[in-house]
């Protein structure tokens, strides 16, 4: 074995000792090869990157070495100009209208799945046209893939130019790249467990096991206690399968027509090996075995306070206000509070209803006799189908008692004091979701509730709130975490409803796809079209976006590094660029005021929260309606 290794180490020396650290042209495939690795920004899948530096004064054109250089400035430093200084070489070389440009620089990537070759600019670069011309002509002139050299349109900057540069050369947009992937790396991880196809998943999710590796044709609406995941439906970064995925530690693949790939249905059946990376995946035979700690981790015991009786003011913020009135309030409390030296507003009218009322009505209700009998007996929810049941008579005798006069009273005179809206949205606010190592997302129901309506009355909207405490999916994600059941309490947060958006998103203030640098992933749609759960076929604008305050290189420029755009919206950002900046800068104080209260044990950079936005019809003011740790 020492043998071997020391031969491995030799063999990679010696390669890294005969490798070019750079090349003048590329003649040939092998070439690209020689000098390509992944890119620094794994947005995409099956790609590799060539770096390209063109000096102005030389007039000298250079292909570098990936094994050798990691950043741009690392090859003009060690073979154009020593000593060479990092802040002064960015300012110059990336800066609008510099007038010390030296250089010229971008990568070539290789996109496999569409066997096309595509220049792109670092997103801070603003670099002017008519540089961006003399560029590609030079790199056109030198490689063998020079007449089907295309310029990719992967800021909003470049998008605004592309009527100016078909004139002169091809051109790539994020939506060709991202519409023509074959392979996408939903959740990363590593799984080993018995590959199984399932085409009918709501038929077969009884027969499941915590060992299968399962293929299946559509996003689960419940996330199977399985092994690892493999879909034939791509997913955004922010959707509940992929939060839900990260936050389980499961590996979770898209794979396009994976129904159709004769390599991986010839290992059904068998024992394989799962691993998702950022950018591609591995799936081979093993003899290695699966190791399921499920059964040995200690039950979670949530806390809770049912003292409280009153409705709570979530105008002001208190520490402990999630031990009575559940997570989402608690948080939206805090934003609440922030929001008054913020440039952006939360929901109007806004209060919650403690868990004190959801416990006395499920007593009074008979459901507590239910849930205690349900949970009486250890092992009972491998049946799933007698489960289900069981949790459908839980639901239906929340939502066929009537509920409490006084409190309904209380509710509604609440309302009816709180600025004239009558037309509020209730929402889930359990002491299960919204945590540090439980986000919950998409488990529990939210629903409108109309001052004087029959049709969505408040009573209805609070009662149905109530019983989507005990939903399969929630139970059964509660379970997989081993959650003990009996502490879990369900708080209601109330607000006013949006009768229309412009537009809706997610936002993640971490950079997903380059770990460790800044950069915030924006999932952004039209209206009221779901950007966690859309419609089958519908995509929404994917993007990178950045706060002003530490885009040291363009802090007067707005940067948005653009993956995808939404398909409802004819090619177009949802939103403008002054309107992605606020965004950006907004929620930047934000990431900022909580770091500080609770995320020192974090990298800055890494400290990640997940917060949904909206801007308002008519207005297209920025409303920030939650936030919550992103756990993955």
């Amino acid at each position: 074995m020492k043998f071997k290794i020391a031969f491995l180490i030799f063999i990679l020396f010696s390669f890294k000792k005969a490798a070019p650290h750079y090349l003048k042209e590329i003649k040939s495939v092998q070439d690209f090869k020689i000098l390509s690795s992944e890119p620094l920004t794994n947005k995409y899948s099956d790609v590799t990157s060539v770096k390209v530096i063109y000096d102005l004064e030389t007039k000298e054109l250079y292909f570098a070495n990936s094994m050798y250089y990691k950043f741009h400035y690392e090859f003009c430093e060690a073979n154009i100009e020593p000593d060479l200084y990092l802040g002064r070489f960015n300012v110059d070389n990336y800066a609008a209208d510099s007038p010390d440009r030296r250089y010229l620089l971008c990568n070539i990537n290789y996109f496999k799945h569409l066997n096309e070759y595509g220049v792109e600019l670092s997103p801070s670069d603003y670099m002017p046209q008519n540089q961006i011309e003399l560029m590609m002509a030079e790199i056109k002139k030198v490689v063998f893939f020079g007449e089907n050299l295309r310029l990719m349109l992967s800021t909003e900057r470049l998008q605004s130019l592309s009527l100016k540069f078909s004139k002169t050369f091809k051109l790539l947009t994020p939506e060709e790249i991202y519409k023509s992937m074959k392979v996408q790396s939903v959740s990363e991880g590593k799984a080993i467990g018995n590959l199984r196809f399932v085409d009918d998943l709501t038929n077969e999710v009884n027969t499941l096991k915590r060992t299968d590796i399962i293929v299946i044709r559509e996003t689960p609406l419940v996330l199977p206690h399985v092994a690892g995941i493999i879909v034939a439906e791509f997913q955004t970064p922010l959707s509940h399968l992929t939060i839900l995925g990260r936050n389980r530690k499961v590996p979770v693949l898209a794979l396009k027509n994976v129904f159709e790939n004769e390599e991986l249905k010839a290992l059904e059946g068998k024992n394989v090996l799962l691993n998702v990376f950022p950018t591609f995946y591995k799936l081979y035979e093993t003899t290695e075995s699966s190791d399921n700690e499920y059964k040995n981790k200690p039950k979670i015991k949530l806390t809770c306070d049912l003292e409280i009786k009153d409705l709570v003011s979530v105008s002001y913020y208190k520490r402990d206000l999630s031990d009575y009135i559940g997570n989402k309030a608690s948080n939206f409390s805090l934003l609440h509070a922030l929001s008054k030296n913020g440039k952006f507003k939360v929901p109007e009218a806004s209060f919650a209803i403690p868990f004190s009322h959801y416990n006395l009505h499920a007593h009074q209700s008979g459901a507590q006799k239910l849930i205690d009998a349900l949970l009486l007996k250890e092992g009972q929810f491998d049946h799933q189908d007698s489960l289900k049941v069981k949790l459908k008579a839980i639901r239906k005798a929340i939502k066929s008692t009537e509920i409490d006069p006084s409190l309904l009273s209380l509710v509604e005179d609440r309302i009816k004091s709180n600025g004239g809206f009558t037309k509020m949205r209730f929402r889930s606010s359990t002491n299960a979701e919204d945590a540090k190592g439980f986000s919950g997302a998409g488990l529990y129901a939210s629903k409108t509730g109309i001052i004087g309506d029959e049709k969505k009355s408040v009573s209805e909207a609070i009662l149905k709130v109530w019983a989507s405490l005990w939903s399969y999916e929630a139970f059964m994600e509660r379970e997989y975490f081993n959650i003990d059941q009996s502490y879990v309490q369900m708080g209601i947060l109330v607000h006013r409803a949006f009768p229309e958006e412009e537009v809706n998103g997610v936002i993640i203030t971490k950079n997903l796809y380059r770990p460790g640098y800044l950069g915030f992933i924006v999932n952004a749609q039209l209206g009221n079209e779901s950007v966690v759960q859309p419609r089958k076929g519908v995509t929404c604008d994917q993007f990178i976006c950045y706060p002003e305050t530490n885009v040291n290189i363009q802090p007067l420029e707005t940067v948005i590094d653009v993956i995808t755009l939404s398909s409802l919206n004819k090619g177009k950002l949802t939103m403008s660029a002054e309107e992605i900046q606020h965004l950006a800068d907004e929620v930047y104080e934000l990431k900022m005021s909580l770091y500080r209260r609770f995320g020192r044990r974090f990298v800055f950079e890494d400290y990640a929260l997940d917060i949904e936005f909206k801007l308002e019809k008519g207005t297209r003011d920025l409303y920030i309606k939650q936030v919550r740790l992103y756990n993955d």
